[in-house]
């Protein structure tokens, strides 16, 4: 059986793995299942490009690796799912080489701690709110040669079906949704799928536009967080879903030289914080790459005088992007280059 029928369907498609019973015959099956990956290649940690994911606590500044995902050389994206066990990322065999990213499932506990599986072809997923879809990026150029766009697929991998043109898509926290960056206008808009009759809006798009990433949601659905691009400069922003122009509200501006503000932002569960990268490009390095020397920082909301707080004690690493809140709201999970 390829990887134990994907975990058993993902424990039945993450609503079974919670219970007694089932956790007890997985348990045993785990034990002596050896077909299973590990939960990490040790040599590619020591390769350069190396990416993996790891967490830190806003008042701890310091990160501790978790996961990556074997034989490949970047794991990046990652999101919680809403039970807390499973995490979804994506992934590249080779550095920088985005039209191969595959998409995978780390379990961080349950009978299954610390295995991982692959999904298939894909990018920046997103679980709903059931925990039951994925949906998902394809770049263009995959090697399956399948329609660039907006996905949606089974927890599994199975059933895949093309949503829309797009890319960076999330789902929103009551279901009803999928936001997406639409990079085909300029400048970017944010468009929203809806996964009751399929049909498409934007908001944005004219005097404010969205950087690359797009958005995140707040946890009741009714605002999105993004990097505006407003008057030539970039900004932390938030806006009602509605897209209503009054609603917009800056938070923050970064106006150093050589800095940028690079999104998607990640807002705390309870809407206290919000964790986003900040580019340095007064650091030279030689190299000419996408997100090099990225940074993360942070700010509570409630305070509109906080300055960015650097997370970790120092500028570590190349890259520090791909941000996740616990379900918690304690702790973060990102992806570096280090």
């Amino acid at each position: 059986m390829r990887d134990l029928s994907k975990w058993v369907l993902l424990f039945c498609l993450s609503g079974s793995g919670h219970t007694s019973a089932a956790d007890g015959v997985l348990e045993s099956i785990a034990r002596n299942l050896d077909t299973l990956q590990s939960q990490l290649t040790p040599d590619l940690r020591q390769q350069a490009g190396f990416r993996g994911l790891y967490a830190i606590k806003p008042e701890n500044p310091n990160a501790q690796f978790l996961f990556a995902a074997p034989g490949m050389i970047s794991t990046a994206t990652p999101e919680w799912s809403h039970h807390g066990d499973l995490l979804a990322f994506d992934a590249v065999p080779t550095v920088d080489d985005l039209n191969q990213s595959q998409i995978g499932v780390y379990a961080s506990d349950g009978p299954f701690k610390g295995k991982s599986i692959m999904l298939g072809y894909g990018n920046v997923p997103s679980w709903s709110p059931d925990d039951r879809h994925i949906t998902f990026l394809l770049n263009p150029g995959n090697p399956i040669g399948a329609p660039g766009g907006i996905w949606m697929m089974k927890a599994d991998g199975s059933d895949r079906r093309w949503l829309c043109d797009g890319s960076y898509p999330r789902w929103s926290p009551n279901g009803e949704e999928i936001m997406f960056r639409d990079f085909e206008h300029e400048p970017n808009r944010l468009g929203f799928y809806n996964l009751k009759n399929g049909t498409v809006r934007y908001i944005l798009g004219s005097d404010v536009g969205v950087e690359f990433g797009g958005g995140t949601w707040s946890s009741d659905s009714k605002r999105v967080y993004f990097i505006a691009i407003k008057d030539e400069r970039r900004h932390l922003a938030s806006i009602e879903v509605s897209g209503n122009p009054e609603t917009l509200q800056i938070i923050y501006t970064e106006t150093r030289p050589d800095h940028e503000l690079v999104g998607p932002p990640a807002v705390s569960p309870n809407g206290g914080k919000i964790v986003f990268a900040i580019q340095d490009r007064t650091r030279r390095t030689g190299q000419d790459r996408l997100w090099l020397n990225t940074f993360l920082h942070w700010l509570p909301l409630a305070d509109s005088t906080a300055k960015p707080t650097l997370l970790e004690a120092h500028k570590i690493g190349l890259i520090n992007r791909g941000m996740m809140w616990y379900r918690d709201g304690e702790a973060i999970v990102f992806s570096s280059e280090r």
